[in-house]
């Protein structure tokens, strides 16, 4: 696959092999003289990137101070550190280099600095962020899409919710397959489910019309499940990093969502949320548990539109059939579709339920009761 750059929703995609070396020019573009290089738990720096990085800005002669520690499921704590120290050291642009977490955190701490109060506001409807510091991004994983969308997930107190913003679409992306050679299996299976995930969100939907988007969506479903096994038995392959970035890229872009009034379904990330709230657990751990778990609910009550994905998809005519091809394809990635571990019991459930059902529905395709996000949750848990 040829490397490419391309505009989407106001963000410069950058996807080539050694494109990070790009960097610096993109921060001057966007008038970064202060930088705040963001990162996570430190594997940037055991695998050699964060040294890149910094030798690339140095050469370029940018200022920058470095914040990390963002954990995989951001808390507000580590974001109002954050704001604080860059306030303390005057940035005027962050780049997150990293995943969706340390995406989704800059995009936080790049709107706080501006805006002050508290942030954990913009994630309860209380505010929506109406300006942010620029942001770019030098992506290790594909997986969310955070980095050319507007949205942003954070936890605190054992609650996950999700903000919109335009303000916090990044300026640039580079998508460069070189940084995720060194990431591990089970973290790049992770990432290829959550892509997965987040396609589903956005073809079922119960609304007519959309025949091109879903053959859209059909196309990234199958993508994923032609390089998964692939991609994790070859972990350096340039391609396969590539076709994996432009598809995460695609699948929550908002491409996708071009022609939907409701914007998706996303109970399953709603319903997700609440459970790495309470276990930690990765995303796309806990994507692979919920998902075929919901296709079980959902198709007693609307079996239309499941029974073309797993047609279409699985090549199966029996909705059962289908959603065990499912969880077999999520489990061949090494990745559970059952939580068996205890790390959460039946004493959650009340919680998880009120905490994802804060209307009186949940989703769009069908909308579901507490009784059914209940029902959802017990599968997850084979209670």
């Amino acid at each position: 696959m040829k490397g490419f750059k391309i505009k989407l929703d106001d963000t410069e995609i950058i996807l080539k092999n050694d494109s990070t070396i790009e960097t610096a020019k993109m921060i001057k573009k966007y008038g970064g003289n202060k930088v705040l290089l963001l990162y996570g738990m430190g594997s940037i720096k055991k695998y050699g990137i964060y040294d890149k990085i910094i030798k690339i800005l140095d050469d370029s002669n940018i200022s920058f101070v470095s914040f990390g520690g963002i954990k995989a499921n951001p808390i507000v704590k580590t974001i109002d550190e954050a704001v604080l120290f860059a306030k303390s050291e005057s940035v005027d642009f962050i780049l997150a280099v990293g995943g969706g977490s340390v995406i989704d955190s800059a995009k936080a701490i790049a709107a706080n600095i501006i805006e002050g109060g508290d942030v954990w506001d913009y994630y309860i409807g209380k505010r929506v962020a109406k300006k942010a510091l620029p942001i770019g991004v030098v992506l290790t994983i594909a997986a969310t899409g955070s980095e050319s969308n507007p949205f942003s997930v954070l936890s605190n107190d054992n609650d996950k919710r999700s903000a919109y913003s335009i303000a916090f679409l990044p300026r640039f992306s580079i998508l460069d397959p070189i940084n995720t050679y060194s990431l591990p299996s089970i973290q790049t299976a992770y990432g290829l489910i959550d892509i997965f995930t987040h396609v589903s969100e956005q073809y079922f939907v119960d609304e007519e019309g959309g025949v091109l988007r879903d053959y859209f969506c059909e196309s990234v479903f199958k993508t994923i499940l032609d390089i998964s096994l692939p991609l994790l038995e070859n972990l350096g392959s340039q391609s396969l990093r590539m076709e994996s970035f432009w598809a995460g890229n695609i699948g929550l872009s908002r491409f996708l969502m071009k022609g939907i009034n409701s914007g998706g379904d996303w109970a399953t990330h709603s319903i997700e949320h609440q459970f790495s709230a309470i276990n930690d657990m990765p995303h796309g751990a806990g994507l692979a548990v919920i998902l075929p778990a919901w296709l079980e609910v959902v198709s007693k009550k609307k079996p239309e539109k499941v029974l073309k994905f797993i047609n279409n998809i699985f090549n199966k005519n029996n909705i059962d059939e289908g959603i065990k091809a499912l969880r077999s394809f999520f489990e061949s990635l090494g990745v559970p579709t059952y939580i068996t571990d205890a790390s959460i019991t039946q004493k959650d459930i009340e919680r998880i339920v009120d905490n994802s059902v804060r209307n009186e529905y949940l989703g769009n395709y069908v909308k579901l009761s507490k009784e059914d996000v209940e029902s959802i949750v017990k599968i997850s848990l084979k209670i």
